[in-house]
């Protein structure tokens, strides 16, 4: 026999009411799927043994303690992918896990209702499950739901309600493995529980199944749905309100005739205030259903006069051109590991991207819960909506009938990076008449980069009527997918993101010329930082824990290396925080590019097991040494820009122009506009300075202001510079800056092989060398052999990848005296790593005391040093493995300080010392050079 919990209230049969369910159900957990059988069996064929109680809502794994001694927990399942120990073995790495329970939790409640009527109307809410629900009402069975993505809701048969003694069963399983979306990967992966709120609405002969007021050009329109099961009603009307929630008074109101089923009609609303992104002004509808002024049902939500439309290749907000400035949201939740059920934790987290200039948010194959779509609405944040990987028609069609509720909910998308060939162009054309015929007032993106059309995995991804200009592409499905599509969720070729630090405007203005929708730029960034240890205590007593900590602690413990654990963290904030700018300002160049999702906005560490992604860390806390400030600059709604090379090192003398442009988007135009420039140094002196009036500027565009003719200054010694630009119009101001290094001009040419006084220069050591130092002399190594080394560039690591490196330390030292540096390796090393080489001292029994280090990735733990020295016998080798070109003045400027400090005969007591034994060891066997590992660019098919 199965214990009953006696959990009974008594509710007063009026109509319309509401009943909320939510608090302490009967819980059992079986390890069995619901089968069909017992899907539509009585209870009598349940054989549950009801043995304790959950919290609705809530996930079961949050209260294991409950099941304690349950029938059911002795043959429990967990997640069979969980794995205890970390593994970074190859590439691409595993999601991170946890061993959460697998298996159908079956939830019970009994509740009573005074004089139940066949003429009420009974509609079970449910906000939220994972994944999929069966239903039975008395032991009869009402229906099932399959999806994780939205609420949902079912009529019950009012002939099956009794006064007293009515039981509601819900069977829960998470046990089906055909969905696939961030919500439900990683740490939290397919935790299950009812997720939300459930509720009893009753209403009277017919009640309001959806309210839609849809946003059209110059007016709005009902869309209203009554239901009834009833043969017949009279005449009935809806009493319909618009209310400004600030005063309580409303704006518009009227009555309309209605019947069974859809109902529509147009209303003015020209005097009403839009909703946007910087001014979020929300009205309640109030709607009463009427018969013979008798109250049948009522419904109140929240409306935003919104509308998003493209104008061409720009993306209008309100008829205004907008400029989209997206984070990639991953659903990462390091307190509560599943997403928390509160409104204040989704409006801190809105409040803290906008803060950043972030206006817009792609939830990467997820739909938010109500809380998140609430604070969204609220604080104007626009939203990009996925339907998770597996997900069927019904539930795309479920995905906009809750969306579209939201003015914040501007975007509907199909997926992420799915193969679109032949067949799937077919199913998006199909939800994009959905989309379009059921969110009017929205836009629709087939899917987050086009991969069988503008890249593929494989050579046969692109199908057989590729091109080769401007890049290998597929115009025939480019075109089919063209006439269903308002945006492009485009991939911009890894030059935003794997190779970002190579971003070239002009480049992308080349190819984006195919495109004939805005693109938004999918997944730019992709950049991370090393991690951050002290936030280790943050997640103890949490279902995450420290595991990640403890692991990465370790290893740079067994590696000496955790005293500089803090440099770590800070240079690669620094190294991520110039590629942040040159690729941003690179997209905001682009005339087809729209938008951008930034992935991401806070680190996001059950990707990979580790990925720090985050402008902000996962407690929404800057991270050390970032420049916020100036990301707010290149992050807004207008950005002032500058077509600046790669190449940042000049020499006195040097004069070239550069491209000024203004990507304009804040709604306004602006007349009699002025533009300024300065060319200063660290210290503020100004070496160059010139002042331009422009003409009228008109929002919504990217403009050309002309060039900057600039001539590097005669400087005493070399000298980072730094240009201001500043433009302004109307009593406002947009500012930006940008760095190159100045170098005056070195007569002498250096030999990179050969003898200067008693310093002997080699790209390759050998024992005549050795014996050189072991006399006193000596020695430049111009290079890695005979050491084990690693190639280098100046992209940092693909986030989440177990290959790459994440910064670089430069270390107080006199080769680096009146050599511009901020104790990292800045663009003025760019030409230097990129072709260069680090010396690897994992496999080696020597001392590690770099003058340049490069940092590893953490789930690689290798110290390595591009610059470092030892004394040998009573002589000096001092190794520099950077790529030193003739024709960067920085490296020639570094190996003549080298050859200086040199011939400057240093205190080698201060010197760690190599034996003889040792190098000529290492001489003998050669040295050995590694290639790094190239980024797997996420494909991986857990992506979509």
């Amino acid at each position: 026999m199965s214990q009953r919990f006696e959990l009974k209230l008594m509710h007063e049969p009026k109509c319309p009411s509401e009943i909320d369910l939510s608090d302490e159900w009967d819980f059992a957990y079986s390890p069995l799927p619901v089968s069909d059988k017992t899907a539509v069996a009585t209870h009598t064929c349940f054989d549950m043994t009801f043995d304790t109680r959950m919290p609705v809502p809530g996930y079961w794994d949050d209260h294991l303690g409950r099941l304690d001694g349950t029938s059911g927990l002795a043959h429990a399942l967990r997640n069979p992918e969980h794995c205890s120990q970390i593994r970074y073995e190859h590439d691409p790495l595993p999601d991170a896990t946890l061993p959460y329970l697998l298996g159908t939790g079956w939830y019970r409640r009994q509740f009573d209702l005074t004089a139940p009527t066949d003429q009420q109307q009974v509609t079970l809410h449910i906000a939220g499950v994972v994944m999929e629900a069966w239903v039975w009402l008395n032991g009869q069975f009402v229906g099932h739901h399959l999806g994780h993505s939205t609420s949902f809701a079912f009529q019950l048969d009012t002939t099956l309600l009794q006064s007293q003694g009515n039981e509601l069963t819900i069977a829960i399983s998470n046990m089906r493995d055909d969905r696939l979306g961030c919500v439900i990967r990683g740490y939290k992966g397919r935790s299950a529980g009812i997720t939300g709120s459930v509720t009893l609405h009753i209403a009277h002969h017919a009640r309001l199944s959806d309210v839609y007021l849809e946003n059209q050009s110059d007016s709005a329109r009902w869309h209203v749905q009554v239901q009834s099961n009833q043969q017949s009603l009279p005449p009935m009307q809806i009493a319909w309100q618009v209310i400004d929630p600030q005063t309580g008074k409303s704006v518009s109101e009227d009555s309309q005739p209605v019947t069974i089923g859809d109902n529509q009609w147009d209303i003015q609303v020209h005097t009403l205030e839009s909703w946007s992104d910087q001014s979020p002004k929300l009205y309640e509808l109030h709607l009463r259903l009427l018969a013979q002024d008798k109250l049948l049902d009522e419904h109140r939500q929240t409306w935003g006069k919104r509308r998003l439309t493209r104008d061409g290749m720009r993306v209008c907000l309100n008829d205004v051109p907008t400029y989209l400035r997206g984070i990639t949201e991953h659903a990462y939740f390091p307190e509560t590991c599943t997403p928390p059920m509160e409104i204040d934790y989704y409006r801190k987290c809105i409040k803290a991207w906008k803060e950043l200039g972030f206006n817009w948010l792609r939830f990467h194959t997820w739909c938010p819960p109500e809380p998140y779509l609430q604070a969204a609405d609220e604080l104007g944040m626009l939203i990009q909506v996925e339907s998770p990987r597996g997900a069927g028609e019904k539930e795309w069609f479920d995905i906009l009938q809750t969306c579209r509720k939201h003015p914040s909910v501007v975007i509907y998308c199909c997926g992420n990076e799915e193969l679109l060939d032949e067949a799937m162009i077919k199913q998006l054309r199909h939800r994009a008449d959905l989309c379009h015929e059921h969110a009017p007032d929205a836009l629709f993106n087939p899917q987050e980069a086009l991969r069988g059309i503008e890249y593929g995995w494989h050579e046969s991804d692109i199908g057989k009527e590729q091109v080769a200009e401007p890049f290998t592409h597929n115009p025939k499905r480019l075109a089919a997918l063209t006439e269903f599509s308002d945006v492009l969720g485009q991939y911009a070729w890894g030059y935003l993101s794997y190779h970002c630090t190579l971003a070239d405007a002009t480049e992308l203005r080349r190819r984006s010329t195919i495109y004939q929708r805005p693109c938004l730029s999918h997944e730019v960034g992709i950049l991370e930082t090393y991690l951050d240890l002290s936030l280790a205590d943050r997640y103890i007593h949490t279902r995450i824990g420290t595991t990640l900590f403890d692991y990465v602690r370790q290893e740079l413990g067994k590696n000496n290396l955790l005293d500089r654990l803090p440099l770590y963290v800070k240079n690669s904030v620094a190294w991520t925080r110039l590629a942040r700018k040159h690729l941003l300002e690179a997209a905001r160049q682009c005339d087809h590019i729209a938008g951008y999702d930034y992935l991401g906005g806070m680190d996001t560490h059950w990707h990979r097991v580790g990925y720090g992604c985050g402008i902000l860390n996962e407690f929404f806390q800057p991270k050390p040494g970032d420049d916020l400030a100036a990301l707010r600059d290149i992050n807004a709604a207008n950005v002032l820009l500058l077509d600046l090379p790669r190449q940042r090192n000049l020499t006195c003398g040097d004069a070239f122009t550069l491209p000024v442009f203004f990507s304009h988007f804040d709604g306004h135009n602006h007349d009699n506009a002025t533009l300024s420039w300065r060319l200063v140094d660290q210290q503020g002196k100004e070496y160059l300075s010139e002042q331009r009036q422009l003409q009228s500027l008109n929002h919504g565009q990217v403009h050309a202001l002309g060039k900057l003719a600039i001539t590097i200054p005669q400087l005493p010694h070399a000298s980072e510079l730094q240009i201001e630009l500043t433009l302004t119009a109307n009593n406002k101001t947009w500012q930006n800056t940008w760095n190159l290094w100045g170098f005056p001009e070195i007569q002498s040419t250096l030999p990179v092989e050969g003898q200067i006084g008693d310093v002997r220069i080699c790209q390759q050591l050998s024992l005549d060398d050795l014996a050189h130092m072991e006399q006193g002399g000596s020695v430049l190594l111009l290079g890695s052999d005979p050491f084990e080394s690693q190639a280098t560039g100046f992209q940092p690591i693909a986030c989440g990848r177990s290959s790459g490196d994440m910064a670089t330390v430069i270390e107080p030292h006199p080769i680096f005296e009146n050599f511009p540096h901020q104790g990292f390796c800045d663009w003025q090393f760019a030409p230097m790593l990129q072709g260069g080489s680090a010396v690897m001292f994992n496999n080696v029994d020597l001392p590690f005391d770099p003058i340049l280090e490069v940092v590893s990735t953490y789930k690689s733990v290798i110290p390595k040093a591009a610059m470092f020295e030892y004394a040998v016998g009573d002589g000096h080798l001092l190794v520099c493995s950077l790529n030193l070109r003739d024709d960067d003045p920085a490296a020639i400027l570094l190996l003549e300080r080298m050859v200086q400090y040199l011939s400057s005969k240093p205190d080698r007591e201060k010197l760690n010392t190599i034996s003889h034994a040792t190098l000529s060891d290492l001489i003998c066997r050669g040295g050995i050079h590694h290639q790094q590992k190239a980024t797997d660019q996420a494909f991986d098919d857990r992506v979509m």
